[in-house]
């Protein structure tokens, strides 16, 4: 257990189916309170269909697999060894569970299962032989108790034990001691109980560290916790930056003419100007002012349209200057992948990616008279023209207007536009053959099995201070359909290639 990746962890337990206030540090800290907490078909309906539905079993078989692959693999497990985790993984059905990583200076953590004690046995049993397949010393042996150390060579020990409907493995460290199996002998838990389905902890600097790529703009701390409310879940988190954060909430903008409905999502933020120019990826284009906010939308029953708008002076006229740039810098790449090119649309005043199938994705000036933005988005020929006849409702801009500490506002309706993103990301997938599928994919009928059960999602984000901002979500089953498509395709096997011989003679 020399590495956990938070998300891969979230994910196992929503399929299997976080506690605060600890004054030590911790880097991660996740908190299950198990499948029982999910209500029932009296309680929570659609909630209880989501997850009995046969196809939610077949993700969860996918998912622990690939969570036994990867943890496997974070802590150099033998193939034998990681086939043991796996039976012992395939045995946690849904109870409450508790995972904390503290101070990864000290490489320490520890987990906690509320499990029966047939079970526990049997996990016990799977926990052994992985870990000595593995190269593991058993340090300590005590079967009358249920109790045994091992240690991996240059790593800390870690004590596992089994005590009234817990299990235990615990990371033995001289500086930060664990006190659960006290905790659990005094009064029957390791941690306090919690309301809360989910709840989440963990810092920045041990995110980047374990995703891959992951790089955030600012050191904060983040905590979210997801309760049920009525048989729909209620997300609400915080993040602490270390530093002060001081945005600029210029009052929201919208581009009347080019944003129209009908809806099926929509996006607002704003205070991103810092942000966007602290990308490296953008300093090369010469941007000599960055928007401040942005607005995102889909439109119902439209394949692949997906928009972004933002105030941006002479988007054309600037555009125009990069015509080289754009050239040079993306289209050798495009060609040696087989992936179309760049085009200039003047008709459209937009820089399109011509040469995908379905999509053309492009950048252009938005049709906003008298006043100036540039828009992103999917297929250049959806950019509206003449009057708009199909404004937004008045009901949606009031949820943001006039609330001077908003930083984010995005409302969906979650069944169609799951719909659009799964076609967007199979469309993406077709790209990149190191990301197709294996044999038995189960999440496209997964998602399609879901979609009608979603609802409505909302998200808001506000400024509470410079130092601390606030999140609430309120949703079916707390990820937005951009979430649940993204995540999906990330949780997804693929297909091995095999690789070709070397010709005769090289």
């Amino acid at each position: 257990m020399k590495r956990t990746n938070s998300l891969m962890l979230l994910l196992a337990l929503l399929t299997l189916g976080v506690a605060d206030g600890v004054a030590e540090q911790v880097d991660l800290r996740l908190h299950f309170s198990g499948v029982a907490a999910l209500g029932d078909k009296a309680s929570a309906k659609d909630l209880t269909a989501l997850r009995t539905f046969a196809e939610s079993s077949n993700v969860g078989r996918v998912v622990r697999g690939q969570l036994n692959k990867y943890l496997g693999a974070a802590t150099g497990l033998s193939a034998d060894g990681s086939k043991s985790l796996g039976y012992a993984i395939d045995r946690l059905n849904g109870g409450e569970l508790y995972v904390e990583i503290r101070s990864a200076k000290d490489g320490v953590g520890r987990v906690a299962m509320n499990l029966d004690k047939g079970t526990a046995v049997k996990v016990q049993s799977n926990l052994r032989s992985a870990f000595a397949a593995s190269g593991a010393e058993l340090v300590a042996d005590s079967d009358a108790k249920g109790s045994w150390t091992f240690q991996f060579k240059n790593a800390p020990m870690f004590h596992v034990s089994w005590q009234r409907d817990w299990l235990l493995i615990d990371g033995i460290s001289t500086s930060q001691p664990s006190a659960w199996r006290q905790e659990v002998l005094r009064g029957g838990r390791p941690f306090p109980k919690s309301e809360a389905v989910l709840e989440l902890t963990g810092s920045s600097e041990f995110m980047e560290s374990h995703i891959a790529g992951l790089n955030f703009p600012a050191v904060f701390s983040a905590s979210i916790q997801m309760k049920l409310i009525n048989g729909r879940f209620r997300t609400e988190g915080q993040l602490d930056f270390a530093e002060p954060q001081q945005l600029k909430l210029d009052p929201f903008l919208i581009p009347t003419n080019t944003l129209r409905g009908p809806l099926g999502s929509f996006s607002v933020i704003r205070g991103i100007s810092g942000w966007l120019a602290g990308v490296d990826a953008l300093k090369q284009w010469r941007i000599a002012k960055f928007p401040n906010q942005a607005v995102a939308w889909a439109q119902l029953e439209v394949p692949m349209y997906s928009m972004v708008a933002f105030p941006f002076p002479n988007a054309w006229k600037y555009l125009n200057k990069q015509k080289a740039r754009f050239s040079e810098s993306l289209n050798p790449t495009l060609k040696e992948r087989n992936l179309g090119e760049i085009h200039f649309m003047e008709n459209f005043k937009s820089v399109v990616w011509r040469g995908l199938p379905l999509w053309a994705p492009f950048v252009g000036a938005a049709p906003e008279p008298g006043r100036d933005w540039g828009i992103l988005g999917s297929v250049p020929g959806y950019i509206p023209r003449g009057p708009n006849t199909n404004p937004p409702p008045a009901a949606l801009l009031e949820q943001f207007t006039g609330r001077p500490n908003l930083i984010y506002y995005h409302w969906e309706l979650t069944p169609p536009r799951l719909e659009q993103v799964r076609m967007m990301v199979e469309l993406a997938r077709m790209m990149s053959f190191k990301a197709f599928p294996a044999k038995g994919n189960p999440f496209p009928q997964w998602l399609k099995k879901i979609e009608p059960l979603l609802g409505n999602t909302i998200t808001e984000v506000n400024r509470e201070s410079d130092t601390r901002w606030t999140l609430t979500r309120n949703s079916q089953m707390g990820l937005t359909a951009v979430e649940l498509a993204l995540i999906s395709h990330w949780l997804t096997p693929k297909m091995a290639f095999p690789i070709a011989p070397p010709l005769p003679g090289k």
